[in-house]
């Protein structure tokens, strides 16, 4: 809409709607999508109205950081134009995509991109970065490498593109050496969009030329003065694909962990799971999730290096697949994982696996217990090239818009920062509490099942917000005079116990509801299954910190009860 609106009619669209607000609202939604695409239309709106007051309403809406991303893209789309609009010569052919397909940019002609051509999947705010059309490229070459470099990189013998290559590889080399050049992180960009093009990552087919161009792009984002995202992103799909090759592996891994330095590793994870959840051949999701575990160790899981939960889901998807070295690479992608946080994945990683697989996890889990992950050896650039410095004030889990834009947090990784808990007070519903309290057994177990669902959902992992009512319902179910159905409820209780954190929120929110007694009390029923539902929750509860005198107080009571039977008597003292 905004792209092919007029100034006067953007001006009007958003002074006598809603829209900004909406726009601004939307920049804070749950879905990742979703936040980008707002955070895009508000750039595009205040592109095309002439000026960012015109979208003050949906600004007001965004923290700093978000309000920067617009800002940012705001000023590389220009007064005046929408998404399509990169101030490009009106004659130019097309442009470099940023996270165009590897290779190169297209011809000139009325069948290439038009400028400014957005890739799939790529970031909103990387869309609106410039790109060097065809024809720029073509200058730029010579003007930096010389005429004979331009003309060998075009040449059809590889020996030729090989030493034009290396030219530019010397170059670079000299410009990094040189302390008193100003080597920026655009002119850097200038160079990876040039590689991009010619000799081109698709189109060349000489495994020296393409290591050789490898290199260079390591040195760009590693020792050089790092390579902004949209510039990273013309480098990451073919590098993920190179990876699969084993006579391209050792440079492209090299050069994605130089660019994780450049972009933050998080950035580089989250664009190889889109380059590998398209890739026919295996071996992509394979080497992509291994070069990732790898990543994990080298750069650590302190808050904004990694998405964890992003990690979390693909490692999952990896499971699912039909070929067994991506299986295997997502189980390592999980022991990686776990050798920071321990148990507060456990729940995610396993539910739904078959036997044999979840053995596997937990094969590796034990192989990498929390607390086992070496110590980083890889840092993430601030801009300007250099690395960043530690500081416990960049604590925010979202990755910065741009290389090096926050300071990277202390290596004393909080799972809670990396895995935020989720918030299911919203879940329990009216209708879901007179399900539980019903006086029809089945409807009391559509209930259970609506509680395991919430806890499912929130992937283990449940805010301290539980509401008023949850809790004593679970109590009252008991006393359920379906026994299955208590001891489904005590299953249930076991799970809020190890889900519920941050640690004493749990302990509090039970004993308001005076959940312990009642949970001890159910020790003295005939039921094996049930005493065996006490104990799991019991053991669930003790797990996360929890009140061992007042356990030991309840089973206490149970053991001495008259009315308690032997068996009973039996499991609480061996407890």
């Amino acid at each position: 809409m905004a792209e092919r609106a007029t100034k006067a009619v953007a001006q009007r669209a958003l002074k006598e709607s809603t829209l900004a607000a909406a726009l601004g609202t939307l920049a804070s939604d749950a879905d990742a999508g979703v936040r980008e695409a707002a955070m895009g239309a508000l750039a595009a709106f205040a592109a095309r109205a002439g000026s960012l007051g015109a979208v003050d309403k949906g600004l007001e809406k965004l923290d700093e950081g978000k309000r920067k991303k617009v800002e940012e893209a705001v000023a590389a789309l220009g007064p005046g134009q929408g998404p399509s609009g990169h101030g490009l010569a009106p004659g130019s052919g097309g442009a470099i995509r940023a996270g165009a397909p590897t290779g190169s940019a297209r011809s000139a002609g009325p069948a290439s991109a038009r400028p400014g051509a957005k890739a799939a999947g790529a970031p909103a705010e990387l869309a609106a970065a410039p790109r060097l059309s065809p024809e720029e490229i073509a200058a730029r070459v010579p003007e930096l490498f010389g005429a004979e470099v331009w003309e060998g990189l075009q040449s059809a013998k590889w020996q030729e593109r090989l030493e034009a290559v290396g030219a530019i590889e010397a170059w670079v080399s000299s410009r990094i050496a040189d302390e008193d050049a100003a080597f920026s992180s655009i002119e850097a960009g200038t160079v990876a969009q040039c590689l991009a093009f010619v000799p081109g990552w698709s189109k060349e087919k000489n495994f020296q030329v393409i290591n050789k161009g490898f290199e260079i792009v390591a040195a760009l984002a590693g020792p050089g003065p790092g390579l902004a995202r949209a510039d990273a992103l013309t480098a990451i799909e073919p590098l993920a694909e190179r990876l699969a090759e084993l006579k391209h592996r050792l440079p492209a891994a090299a050069a994605l962990s130089a660019l994780a330095e450049s972009a933050t590793p998080g950035f580089v994870a989250a664009e190889l799971r889109r380059v590998a959840s398209a890739a026919k051949n295996p071996k992509v999701p394979a080497e992509t999730l291994g070069w990732t575990a790898t990543a994990i160790a080298e750069f650590g899981l302190a808050p904004g290096k990694f998405d964890v939960a992003g990690l979390l889901e693909w490692a999952r998807e990896a499971l699912g697949s039909a070929a067994a070295p991506v299986r295997s690479r997502g189980v390592e992608l999980l022991g990686a994982l776990h050798a920071t946080l321990g148990p507060a994945i456990a729940a995610q990683a396993v539910e739904g696996l078959k036997p044999a697989q979840a053995s596997q996890v937990e094969d590796a889990f034990k192989k990498s217990p929390q607390g086992s992950a070496p110590e980083p050896v890889r840092q993430v650039k601030k801009r300007g090239g250099k690395v960043a410095t530690k500081s416990a004030d960049a604590s925010a889990a979202a990755p910065p818009d741009e290389a090096g834009d926050v300071e990277m947090a202390d290596a004393d990784d909080d799972a809670d920062a990396l895995l935020p808990r989720a918030d299911i007070s919203a879940a329990i519903t009216p209708s879901l509490l007179e399900l539980l309290s019903s006086s029809n057994w089945k409807e009391r177990s559509v209930g259970l099942d609506g509680v395991e669902e919430v806890l499912r959902s929130a992937g283990g992992r449940v805010g301290p917000n539980l509401g008023s009512e949850l809790l004593p319902a679970l109590r009252a179910r008991l006393a359920d005079t379906n026994r299955n159905l208590a001891a489904r409820a005590l299953g249930a209780i076991g799970r809020l116990a190890a889900a519920v954190g941050p640690r004493g929120d749990w302990e509090r929110a039970a004993q308001r509801a005076q959940l312990l007694p009642a949970v001890a009390a159910c020790l003295s029923d005939n039921k094996r299954q049930v005493r065996d539902a006490v104990l799991g929750a019991l053991r669930e509860w003790l797990a996360v910190g929890g009140p061992d005198v007042a356990a030991l107080a309840a089973t206490a009571d149970v053991v001495a009860g008259a009315k308690t039977i032997a068996d009973g008597k039996v499991a609480a003292l061996q407890w």
